[in-house]
């Protein structure tokens, strides 16, 4: 019996051991940068910067409305 309580458990530990192994590959996999070519570096960039864009724009409309409603609310 205590032949098979120590086989279980160095079945155990080596399935911790590959867990443990598995775990460092998918790191280093992780850590490295994913290849891009530069084009599409260029669309991403240009893609982010038409939402800044347009979020900025929203913004800007916000504050008008904001502002022309305080306006019409102090018109004394």
């Amino acid at each position: 019996d205590q032949d098979k309580d120590k086989k279980e458990n160095d079945d155990q530990k080596d399935d911790q051991n590959k867990d443990q192994n598995q775990d460092q590959n998918q790191d280093q996999k992780q850590n490295q940068p994913p290849k891009i070519t530069p084009q599409a570096a260029q669309q991403m960039l240009q893609a982010i910067q038409n939402k800044e864009n347009e979020t900025q724009e929203k913004v800007k409309r916000e504050k008008a409305k904001l502002y022309e409603r305080q306006q019409r609310e102090k018109n004394w």
